[in-house]
């Protein structure tokens, strides 16, 4: 007479059911949903194989495959999105930011060299500059001009 093991491969189904279901929720996270799907599937495998060479039935496996299944797509999906972003955007975008900031002070630099330079060519005596300060203050006071704060 032959033993017949009725729960042959069935807590590793459980197991893999369990780990399928937890992949499915976490399988929009790049790659961890992708290892706990691998590791879902693997487990499904191990536990229909046991159950099948057992001569048992395991209908549970089935529901387990297409869970596991599912959440590998969907994370698989997640992780090649997730790396087509990251392969070289970052470092390209990265490198725009810091030569446009390059970019950005050399022309400010540039600028005050400009004024630096015209204001020299005005060849303005301290008195000249007294003058305009002292205008600029009886603009700003006096009567028809900005509004005194």
């Amino acid at each position: 007479m032959e033993l017949y093991d009725e729960n042959a491969g069935r807590g590793l189904t459980i197991a893999a059911l369990v780990v399928g279901i937890f992949a499915l929720l976490v399988s929009c996270l790049p790659i961890g949903g992708l290892i706990l799907a691998l590791v879902a599937l693997s487990l499904g495998i191990a536990g229909y194989t046991k159950s099948k060479n057992a001569g048992v039935k395991n209908k549970m496996a089935i529901g387990t495959f297409v869970v596991t299944i599912l959440a590998l797509i969907i994370s698989a999906s997640a992780t090649i999105f997730a790396l087509s972003k990251i392969d070289g955007d970052i470092i390209e975008d990265f490198n725009n930011w810091n030569y446009n900031n390059n970019d950005y002070f050399y022309d400010q630099n540039q600028k005050l060299d400009e004024i630096n330079n015209n204001f020299d060519s005005l060849n303005m005596t301290p008195e000249d500059l007294d003058k305009i300060n002292k205008a600029s203050e009886d603009f700003d006071n006096g009567p028809g001009g900005a509004p005194s704060k």
